[in-house]
């Protein structure tokens, strides 16, 4: 079994904090202004690639271009995450 170091489980840690309080609480009250704190000027997301099954294929977009294209859950009655 490999050791994880103590900064990788900060690092961890850090990363479940900004999921917890930005995304999931910003997703889940449609605040695209908290959720836009979370990111640098590009992201990078990775979709499956329908022609490839289970093969991811990365796409960087600017961030006000991928808030806009998630922005398409505003049309659900309901988002939750625990």
């Amino acid at each position: 079994m490999s050791q994880i170091s103590l900064q990788e489980l900060q690092d961890r840690e850090a990363l479940r904090d900004i999921l917890s309080t930005k995304w999931c609480r910003g997703v889940d009250k449609l605040n695209w202004k908290l959720i836009r704190t979370m990111y640098d000027d590009e992201v990078t997301v990775y979709f499956q690639n329908p022609g490839l099954p289970g093969v991811p294929e990365p796409k960087v977009w600017k961030v006000d271009e991928w808030l806009h294209f998630c922005r398409a859950i505003e049309g659900f009655d309901v988002t939750s995450h625990h």
